[in-house]
């Protein structure tokens, strides 16, 4: 097992066995036959609505962390799904924003309504112009590897961030309604990209076949949506081959181990109980930073790290670390 291979097999622990067997999609709604401006939670599997917390948004994206940001007018949030309040707000080059997605990398992703691709990187802070897409009303947006794809009423088309190019188009047949939802997952072994067409306010969530360019129905809800996104809808953004690497990977090789490392948050130091022969520190995107050799217990000065989230391996076990 390569260190891709350990490194998603920690990103997929991080998701809880909820969203990750059952396939929870997150709905923003607006109004409908429910209170409006929910954010809920389906289950793909039964179509059962979960109600999570109200707030107004036009689109929602989680980074890699699972935190929850909405996008609405100009501003992206982040969210309390407790008590729906907003904490800290960035405008976004006064474009109003309609889609939000997430890579790897915790980067946001917005489009506006003149199909302007914006780019926020959640660490730094700093955002960045990509480019401007012809679309007629743009909807929202995800990512499938380094391939854009964004809505544009009954069309989704596509576009290669890595080399500027626009690729070809999706005509949506039978969609009657509004396309204001575009999630993707890595489920199954495969990429999979979810839609929705709200009509009368209600909405069909339908699944999006690529290769015959065919959908499926797969849940109605009795409202509006603004907006879906999925927990890990960052993991899209993965190259494909390092993805099937993990596709016998068992969560359980993952539990009941004694290896253990604390405070967790951390300000400086570490102490790892158990390591073997050695440690390796990863950054969030599986760069590795560093090689310690092992001991009974070893202590691990990460003063120097930037703030952010880093894994720590030993042998066959890893860990993830937030260091404040």
């Amino acid at each position: 097992m390569n260190k891709y291979t350990i490194f998603l097999g920690l990103l997929l622990c991080q998701i809880t066995n909820s969203d990750l067997l059952s396939q929870s999609l997150y709905l923003n709604s607006n109004g409908g036959n429910v209170t409006s401006s929910n954010l809920y939670r389906i289950n793909l599997q039964d179509c059962s609505l979960d109600s999570i917390t109200e707030f107004r948004a036009s689109d929602i994206s989680f980074d890699t962390l699972g935190n929850l940001y909405s996008a609405g007018g100009s501003r992206i949030s982040r969210i309390d799904t407790i008590t729906g309040e907003r904490i800290g707000t960035s405008t976004i080059n006064n474009q109003a924003i309609n889609g939000l997605t997430t890579t790897l990398e915790n980067k946001l992703y917005s489009i506006s309504a003149y199909g302007k691709i914006h780019e926020y990187d959640l660490n730094s802070q700093e955002e960045d112009s990509i480019t401007i897409l012809p679309t007629t009303y743009g909807g929202d947006l995800t990512f499938i590897q380094d391939t854009i794809f964004y809505s544009d009423n009954s069309v989704i088309h596509r576009y290669n961030i890595a080399d500027k190019v626009i690729l070809d188009s999706i005509e949506l047949q039978n969609i009657n309604g509004l396309n204001y939802g575009l999630s993707s997952i890595w489920h199954d072994c495969e990429f999979k990209i979810y839609i929705t067409e709200s009509n009368n306010s209600r909405t069909r969530i339908l699944q999006l076949d690529l290769l015959s360019q065919n959908h499926l129905e797969v849940c109605t809800v009795p409202f509006t949506v603004n907006g879906i996104a999925f927990k890990n809808e960052y993991l899209s953004t993965l190259d494909k081959e390092i993805l099937l690497e993990n596709c016998s990977t068992s969560l359980l090789d993952f539990e009941d181990r004694n290896f253990k490392l604390y405070p967790n948050p951390t300000i400086d130091f570490i102490e790892v109980e158990n390591p073997e022969k050695q440690i390796e520190i990863y950054s969030s995107s599986g760069k590795l930073l560093e090689i310690i050799s092992g001991g009974i217990n070893k202590t691990i000065d990460m003063s120097d790290f930037q703030s952010g989230f880093y894994f720590i391996k030993s042998g066959k076990y890893i860990e993830k670390i937030i260091k404040i």
